[in-house]
């Protein structure tokens, strides 16, 4: 073996000639065998970039002292070597460790010499622990380390508490000027989530968290799993005085912060393996012996007790997820590729991935996403994965369990559900004992709170079934809390953007299947532009209801079930909050929002400004991209040219192409996740009535006439939000305020920002008026034929009153006009059965042939 040397450095501790003497010290580098070894088993170990930062601070302000979590002189020595990489303090000290674990055989000569000579001269052996050294250490700006779980010394410190390193570091503490902080540390070298009975790997190879050599050969050949180092909360030693905090005992201080120290790493672990897992057998017997199936199977008298019982364990194999880490590391691979391949790279935020970590070592995470595309879960999944998070199950319909997909989805974390519920009361609580069940055991979900993907272009109204069974839990007791991350997820191109359209425009939907699921493969021909993703800061449930003043029992309140809406709204809210917006909607936007046939490029550019002023308001993030908005902007254009959605029949001039012209509207209407209220809002104020009272009456009613097309804040009222708008009108110069009248400073910005919703009250508007005219029992279907028929017969040139009508926009107008009462409307069965209200009615069509124009 190579000869050790000097670890260089300009601690002047490290040249003492008592150093060598003390069994703990590490006066010498890692071997050049072990540095050899390190590099072939374990060539890279990461760290979260925000952790390594925060470790960073804590070692300017404190002293450290790494604890890890099980006794390995490998990891330590591992350690050792990645702080110096990092710029971290290295531990030039470890408690309980024998001489030969710290050095060389030259070194546990001397340890032995110096033990021998205290006992022939003092009659006793030297103390183990040199406190006068380690405060040495830690003044000169070094660190120690010692173990948490250490089978070698847990009886010792039984017998003997004085011999504790945390009692013996709090004992330093009291004589050291400076901070102890304590930091929980692990090296985690295989993610795979650990089992609730032990395999016979286990027994061979050693436990996934502390792996024998044999292990780490397997996992260094596997390649797929890098060894992190994961970093806990810190422990300030003098917090744990009496003088600190009198409800601590000193004496007992040793243990409760070991305990804790443990209880922050196992909870950092678990964000990466997730939770323990059970096999399906456990699950399902869990979910089928659930207090409240069990009522269900003996109450039912439509069906003998058997048959139910049959029932509900079909149900229960039809719904759990079958979770396997070897298919997450295949699709890690596959997905590398296609991702690689259909788009431009991907848009995200390292730092979003810290707070997750930090949030998910407290708990569960119930991920809350919008649904544009089938790449959404995919991608969610796949950088959980990668940026060493455990991957969460996610809800998906039960429309996707078709051979092959379905047992992929399912092995990849996919747990699946009916679209409706109705007449399926056994069902209904096997699914939520499921539910339950996963959120007992802290597993990470995801869910799509729109209830299927958007094919507008924009967000839809929450659907809050799913919320509703995860919540129960919660209101009933069974679980502290749940901790909700509204997620974001946005294309430059939506790949399903063709089928969505054919949709909209009345073709119907195609049923997935596998020949569905093989012509899917024309997608890997394009390519789509980046992916933006996004991560709202958590949302604990129960500081919402606290800071709300929401009591919870409102929850369970059959009359109060409004306030599961409002959540609803409030996390859709929060998603917009962290919603970007890219060129290509922005552009689009800017193509259409005056209903022009064709615009030059000085007026594209002035609209898109517009638009930008307004989003930079409300402080909506852009794409990178849009940082030089004039290339942007002209790359957009490219692009719309490129996909025939414009034509430039002059130099610097752009005409819309008629057919395109849902495209263009499907990407503006992503704006309107941002720029409802402030659209309503102008168009009102470019009508005769712009006196304040007036103006919010109207805005109240557009937006409740609307309220299916909006995600709005339901923490905010609707005199807040117009006076909050008015303000930032004025601040723009587009509005003059004088008292409670207004002037219109900028008719070209309120026009651009009213362009935005002008299609959808117009649409509206067309359902109002021709609901009337028509016969009774019409499909909706066959009533978007009148419509879009009327308009291109009264407007065949006026692209502005002319707009494309979306299936989906009639089919809201029929819902909401059917809700005030207006039109009679069986809205399962989407048939028009009469008309009503005819004050309401006139009410609603006067305002909104006001907005919309004669």
């Amino acid at each position: 073996m190579a000869p050790t040397k000097k670890i260089p450095s300009a601690h002047p501790i490290l040249d003492a000639e008592d150093f060598e003497k003390i069994p703990g010290a590490l006066d010498r580098e890692p071997s050049a065998f072990f540095r050899l070894a390190a590099r072939a088993l374990s060539p890279k170990v990461i760290i979260d970039a925000m952790a390594l930062e925060r470790l960073r601070e804590l070692a300017r302000n404190s002293a450290v002292v790494y604890a890890l979590k099980h006794r390995s002189v490998y990891d330590l020595q591992l350690l050792r070597m990645k702080c110096a990489e990092w710029g971290l303090p290295q531990p030039l000290y470890a408690f309980d460790l024998s001489p030969h674990e710290t050095g060389s055989i030259g070194k546990s000569w001397r340890v032995w010499k110096h033990k021998l000579s205290g006992l022939y001269h003092e009659r006793a052996f030297p103390k183990r622990v040199n406190e006068r050294v380690l405060a040495r250490i830690f003044e000169n700006g070094a660190a120690a380390a010692l173990f948490l779980v250490d089978e070698h010394t847990s009886s010792e410190r039984f017998r003997n508490p004085d011999q504790d390193p945390i009692k013996i570091l709090m004992d330093v503490q009291g004589r050291f000027i400076g901070t102890i902080a304590v930091l929980p540390v692990s090296i985690l070298y295989d993610r795979t989530p650990p089992k609730s009975v032990k395999t016979y790997g286990d027994l061979v190879l050693g436990a996934t968290e502390r792996p024998n050599l044999l292990r780490r050969l397997m996992l260094a050949v596997r390649k797929w799993t890098v060894p992190e180092l994961l970093v806990g909360e810190p422990t300030f030693l003098m917090e744990e005085f009496p003088e600190f905090n009198t409800d601590k005992d000193f004496d007992e201080a040793p243990y409760a912060i070991r305990s804790r120290l443990l209880r922050s790493i196992n909870d950092r672990i678990r964000v990466n393996r997730g939770p323990t897992k059970l096999s399906r057998t456990e699950i399902k017997e869990r979910v089928l012996q659930d207090p409240r199936v069990q009522r269900a199977l003996s109450s039912s008298d439509e069906e003998p007790e058997s048959i139910l019982r049959k029932k509900a364990e079909r149900y229960v194999d039809e719904i759990m997820a079958n979770q396997s880490f070897q298919v997450h590391h295949v699709l890690y691979y596959v997905l590398r590729g296609l991702f690689s391949k259909v788009f431009d790279g991907v848009d995200l935020k390292e730092s979003d991935f810290s707070m997750l970590k930090a949030a998910n070592g407290r708990g569960s995470l119930i991920f809350v996403s919008c649904h544009k595309s089938h790449f959404d879960y995919l991608l969610i999944g796949f950088f959980c994965f990668i940026n060493q998070m455990t991957i969460p199950l996610m809800a998906a319909g039960k429309n996707l369990s078709f051979w092959p997909v379905g047992g992929i989805l399912r092995c990849g974390g996919a747990f699946f559900i009916r679209r409706s519920f109705k007449g399926l009361s056994l069902y209904v609580h096997v699914f939520a004992a499921y539910l339950r069940e996963l959120l007992n055991e802290r597993t990470n979900i995801n869910f799509y709170i729109e209830g299927g993907r958007s094919r507008t272009g924009k967000l839809m109204p929450p659907k809050v079934g799913m919320l509703g069974f995860l919540l129960q839990p919660l209101l009933e007791g069974d679980i502290a809390d749940l901790t909700f991350v509204p997620t974001y997820a946005a294309y430059d191109q939506i790949p399903e953007e063709k089928s969505y359209l054919s949709e909209q425009a009345g073709k119907e939907k195609q049923a997935e299947s596998f020949s569905a699921f093989l012509r899917a493969r024309n997608v890997l021909k394009r390519r789509f532009g980046k992916v933006y993703l996004r991560f709202h800061e958590p949302i604990s449930f129960r500081e919402y209801c606290e800071e709300n003043g929401i009591p919870l029992a409102d929850f369970m309140d059959k009359t109060k079930r409004n306030r599961i809406n409002d959540f609803a709204y409030y996390m859709m809210y929060s998603m917009t909050r962290v919603g970007i917006v890219s060129p290509v909607e922005l552009t689009s936007a800017a193509l259409i929002c005056l209903g022009a046939s064709e615009m030059s490029h000085d007026e594209i550019m002035e609209n898109t400004g517009l638009l930008h002023t307004a989003l930079g308001a409300k402080e909506v993030e852009f794409a990178a991209g849009l940082q030089n908005r004039e290339n942007a902007i002209r790359q957009a254009l490219d692009l719309c040219l490129h996909r025939k959605f414009i034509t430039t029949p002059q130099p610097d001039v752009y005409a819309l192409n008629a057919k395109a012209r849902p495209n263009l509207y499907f990407y503006k209407n992503s704006l309107l996740n941002y720029l409802w209220a402030e659209s309503l809002v102008s168009l009102l104020l470019t009508t005769p009535s712009s006196r304040l009272d007036d103006l919010q009456r109207e805005f109240a009613l557009l937006k409740s006439v609307s309220i299916r097309e909006i995600i709005f804040n339901p923490l905010k009222t609707d005199e807040e939000l117009v006076e909050e708008i008015l303000e930032s009108f004025a601040a723009q110069g587009w509005v003059v305020r004088e008292n409670d009248s207004f002037t219109v400073k900028s008719a070209a910005a309120l026009n651009c920002l009213g362009g935005l919703m002008y299609d959808i009250l117009l649409t509206y508007r067309y359902v109002l008026e021709h609901a009337a005219h028509v016969e009774t029992n019409l499909s909706a279907k066959d009533f978007r034929k009148v419509i879009v028929n009327s308009a291109k017969t009264t407007f065949p040139d006026d692209f502005r009153r002319n707009p494309p009508i979306s299936i989906v926009t009639v089919g809201n107008a029929l819902g909401r006009w059917s809700e005030m009462g207006i039109l009679k409307y069986r809205e399962s069965k989407k048939i028009l059965v009469g008309v009503g209200e005819d004050e309401l009615r006139l009410e609603n069509l006067s305002l909104l042939g006001r907005v919309t124009g004669p």
